[in-house]
């Protein structure tokens, strides 16, 4: 573990070659053009309402000007981003949605004061742990959150310190 942290931390944005920052943009784009079909849901607008109750933090909710935690912006972006099912598909022994990924680092890195290269480098490191976790899991709901904490927990924190 302690070993892929250390190959992890070490990565920089112009190793990952110019077609894999270029992916990265675009499942940028697609994901917030995907948030954008979703913005007035009624998922959004429910969220949205609690959001309204809490304190401001660091992170922004796409398309609007309401600044929360990072944990909550993740939330309600990721919600966003799925809610039309139009975003990227990985299709192994079950479908997955690697940019799941996106919305939560984008939230860590705006808090953590990151740049699009750290954002672009966890994409590439989250992305890769899901497609090769994926295929080996077994195919239930709980595994799947699961490791999503682990891909996201180890491709975020290890740009942000």
């Amino acid at each position: 573990r302690q070993d892929a942290h250390l190959r992890t931390s070490d990565l920089a944005c112009n190793s990952l070659g110019d077609e894999i920052v270029h992916l990265a943009k675009q499942r940028i784009v697609d994901s917030i053009g995907c948030a954008f079909g979703a913005v007035d849901s009624d998922p959004v607008n429910a969220i949205g309402s609690y959001l309204d109750t809490l304190a401001p933090g660091p992170s922004t909710v796409f398309f609007s000007r309401r600044m929360v935690g990072p944990d909550l912006a993740a939330f309600i972006n990721a919600t966003m981003v799925r809610y039309l099912d139009y975003n990227d598909g990985y299709f192994a022994l079950e479908p997955a949605h690697s940019s799941d990924n996106i919305p939560a680092i984008l939230a860590v890195a705006q808090a953590e004061g990151l740049g699009g290269r750290d954002v672009i480098v966890s994409m590439a490191i989250a992305y890769e742990m899901q497609m090769r976790f994926r295929p080996s899991t077994p195919e239930s709901l709980w595994c799947r959150f699961y490791l999503r904490g682990i891909r996201l927990g180890a491709a975020v924190p290890s740009h942000a310190r």
